[in-house]
């Protein structure tokens, strides 16, 4: 059976399986190959706040005078020289154990390099300055290239911002502005750095790969649960002044489509403190409605093979078969991703995030013939089963994920 996301993802579905490839990696620090000498490494590309660590065990000896040296690493299947860069980063707190003859290390993605004991060294204040700007003013005052800097949609305007303390971090101050624009930052590979307006399933482009259970190696490791137990009436995006007036207030009702009992309507979904305009509440308070219309999903994998074209806000398909049924699902890459390798061949990561279900349909059966007084004769067809449910699902000129809300 030709699935939605086979008909979409075929190639993507391909660079997923890396088949009888051996995995393999190649690390460098300060511009010399030091892979012969590494024992194993381990790493996370944070969710929370966008921050990238990687620690490092080498043999004794290999870290001497590399305190602030870039690190980066490189992984693959198959031809070394078809490797590519995943994590970049400088390496600091280089320390010996004399116990484990080994060396070990923790090397900081741009983010992490943003924070103490850098600080800002004045007070600022920020109001009416926009995303974008703010990101770069905040990579001069820590000596970050701009030019490693992408910044999507960012010029909204930041309102009633806070004076930002001399001793407060850049990383802090990044942190805290994007979160109340509803902004995430990212550290990406090539030390580069992602700032971009919080996504949901299905608008980050087009999926990169697609999973099943053949790609994990127990049932445990690929987990797909429902998510929003808790059901809304309307959507309220406000922002409260000081003298007890509301300067921003919108509300949108959510659909509950499939719902039979609905929620009663002092049930609200709130978001407070919004920095934003009138119009970008209305905007904000309208996709979050959509959001909670549609029934989430929470999901996992853990310890697949490692794919270095996933990155943070990424989409993947998921396919399942339960009781019965076929299903494909959307999801994000917005937990924690978490990998690493050793010099034993071993190269994994463990993704999650959330997904939104686009596809459902029952398994096509095989009709084997059966015996009837010694005669074999075919079964007749049986009439085909209707779909259990799919969405008007379409991709946008932009490679972002629509759908029919009628």
């Amino acid at each position: 059976m030709q699935t939605l996301a086979s008909r979409q993802g075929n190639l993507a579905k391909r660079r997923s399986h890396v088949g009888d490839a051996k995995p393999g990696f190649r690390m460098e620090i300060g511009g010399k190959d030091v892979t012969p000498l590494v024992n194993s490494f381990s790493g996370t590309y944070a969710a929370s706040g966008g921050s990238s660590t990687m620690e490092i065990e080498v043999q004794r000896g290999s870290l001497s005078r590399v305190q602030g040296q870039m690190c980066r690493l490189f992984v693959g299947y198959g031809d070394p020289d078809s490797y590519v860069e995943y994590f970049t980063g400088k390496i600091e707190e280089p320390k010996s154990n004399p116990f484990s003859r080994t060396d070990t290390a923790t090397v900081y993605g741009p983010y992490a390099e943003m924070g103490e004991p850098a600080s800002m060294m004045e007070d600022v204040d920020y109001s009416g300055w926009t995303v974008e700007q703010v990101m770069l003013d905040l990579g001069e005052r820590s000596n970050q290239n701009p030019r490693f800097l992408e910044v999507r949609g960012g010029r909204v305007e930041v309102i009633d911002q806070d004076i930002v303390a001399a001793e407060t971090a850049p990383y802090e101050v990044a942190s805290s502005i994007t979160d109340a624009m509803n902004f995430v930052l990212s550290d990406r590979p090539k030390y580069r750095r992602l700032v971009m307006p919080r996504p949901r399933p299905g608008s980050t482009g087009r999926a990169k790969a697609t999973y099943t259970p053949d790609d994990v190696q127990s049932e445990e490791d690929f987990t797909i649960e429902p998510l929003n137990a808790v059901l809304y009436a309307k959507v309220i995006v406000m922002r409260r002044a000081d003298d007890g007036s509301y300067p921003v207030w919108r509300e949108a009702a959510v659909a509950n489509r499939g719902v039979l009992l609905k929620p009663p309507p002092n049930h609200v979904f709130w978001v407070t403190d919004y920095p934003g305009t009138n119009a970008q509440a209305g905007d904000k308070a309208a996709q979050e409605a959509m959001w909670l219309s549609r029934v989430a999903w929470s999901w996992h994998l853990q310890d697949i093979a490692l794919n270095p074209d996933l990155l943070l806000y990424d989409s993947v398909y998921l396919e399942r078969e339960a009781e019965g049924v076929h299903e494909t699902y959307v999801a994000l890459l917005e937990d924690d991703i978490t990998f690493g390798g050793d010099n034993s061949g071993s190269l994994t990561m463990s993704v999650g995030g959330t997904a939104i279900l686009i596809d459902s349909r029952p398994v096509e059966k095989t009709y084997k013939p059966k015996a009837t007084t010694g005669i074999f004769r075919l079964s007749p067809p049986p009439e085909p089963e209707p779909i259990l449910w799919s969405s008007s699902l379409k991709w946008d000129e932009l490679g972002d994920l629509t759908w029919d809300e009628a």
